[in-house]
């Protein structure tokens, strides 16, 4: 019952960052939200959400490797959806570090 609990939750989320990643990489100019104060377009959005899931998706990622013990190779298959939302996060991390050290002249 907890390897399948632990399975879909894990499947779920790696479906997701698969789906995130293809919008991201099709560039989608599509702005879902476009009365907002800054307006996105649907891949921007895109990173923004593989960042905010790295955290549940690097839980979901352990709690999965733990139930099925697996070593090597797979560990870095099993870890890799959870790569990819930290390396989205690495990306927003410094895009607002860069925006704080080197503010825009007017």
């Amino acid at each position: 019952m907890k390897k399948t609990l632990v399975t879909i939750i894990y499947a779920l989320g790696a479906l997701i960052v698969f789906a995130l990643v293809c919008i991201f990489l099709s560039r989608s100019r599509y702005v879902p939200f476009p009365d907002a104060m800054l307006p996105k377009q649907l891949w921007e959005l895109a990173v923004d959400w593989l960042a905010l899931g790295t955290l549940p998706m690097a839980v979901a990622s352990v709690l999965m490797r733990k139930a099925y013990e697996t070593r090597g190779a797979k560990t870095a298959l099993v870890f890799l959806p959870a790569a990819i939302c930290a390396a989205a996060l690495l990306l927003w991390i410094g895009v607002w570090t860069a925006g704080l050290w080197f503010p825009a002249q007017n």
